[in-house]
Parts: structure tokens; C-alpha cells; sequence
């Protein structure tokens, strides 16, 4: 499972509780590529939803990114 940068980004805005809406504002992209990036995401964690993530993300079952 190899999870980019920038979906890295959208998984931290997400931890924070902000709105796919906030999200793109706060990383200057579209909802549709925020909603995108969490696709790409929920296939490559094998999850369905926001939910299962913040519950890997509070698990800390996310891979962390290697910058």
C-alpha cells in the first residue's frame, strides 16, 4: 500500500475534522479532487468510508509518510 504525499495531506485535514470543502480550500484543490484523493484512499486501505478511516487514522493503523 503506497499512500501519496498529497493523500497523506487530505488524511491530516480529515483528522482534523475539516469538510472535504475545507480541505480543498486549505490545500488549494477542488472538492472533487479532496473527494478524489479519499477514493484512492478507502481502495488502497480497503475501507468504505470517512468513519473506517478516523477510526485507522485514531488507531494509528495509517502508514506514516516517508518524506
Amino acid at each position: 500500500m503506497n499512500i501519496t504525499e498529497r493523500e497523506h495531506d487530505v488524511i491530516h485535514c480529515l483528522s482534523k475534522g475539516l469538510t472535504n470543502k475545507e480541505i480543498g480550500q486549505q490545500l488549494g484543490i477542488s472538492q472533487h479532487t479532496v473527494r478524489d484523493h479519499l477514493s484512492s484512499v478507502f481502495k488502497k486501505l480497503n475501507i468504505s468510508s470517512r468513519i473506517e478511516l478516523a477510526i485507522l487514522i485514531n488507531a494509528s493503523k495509517v502508514p506514516a509518510h516517508n518524506a
